[in-house]
């Protein structure tokens, strides 16, 4: 047994270094999947707060044109995710916002992307409840934060 444990220490040679190999790029691997899971959030809480603001400015504007151009400025496309689709849409005296968004994979330039959905329903104020309120009647546009 004293053999083979004396055999064991000298020939030990190297092994850190192929476990620095080994565990290097699993590490690495590790980093760019919390970078993407970072991205994906990133995309999520923007494309959230976009439908939000576009349903508002529907809200109060009642105007389809004005709700998307909003859409536009508030969500500007990155080189990591974008706005894929929108849809504004006025039914039974609602406002129903749809928005798209696309994000692109770190780890694999492929075509295969991340889709998801955010959407936001409200209700549209009439020329009455927008002069009672006198809130946002005027709302002016956001001016885009890249400018």
């Amino acid at each position: 047994m004293r053999r083979i444990f004396s055999w064991s220490q000298k020939h030990r040679r190297g092994s850190p270094t192929i476990e620095f190999i080994l565990l290097v790029p699993c590490f690495i691997l590790c980093l760019l999947l919390l970078w993407q899971l970072v991205i994906l959030g990133l995309a999520m809480m923007q494309t959230q707060a976009v439908v939000r603001d576009v349903a508002r400015v529907m809200a109060y504007t009642n105007d389809e044109e004005k709700a998307k151009e909003q859409a536009k400025l508030s969500f500007p496309p990155t080189s990591s995710y974008q706005m894929a689709d929108l849809s504004v849409e006025k039914k039974n005296g609602e406002a129903l916002v749809q928005i798209k968004t696309e994000v692109k994979l770190v780890l694999l330039q492929t075509p295969y992307r991340f889709h998801f959905k955010e959407q936001a329903t409200t209700p549209l104020l009439d020329d009455r409840q927008q002069n009672k309120s006198n809130v946002l009647s005027d709302m002016p546009i956001m001016e885009s934060i890249t400018e």
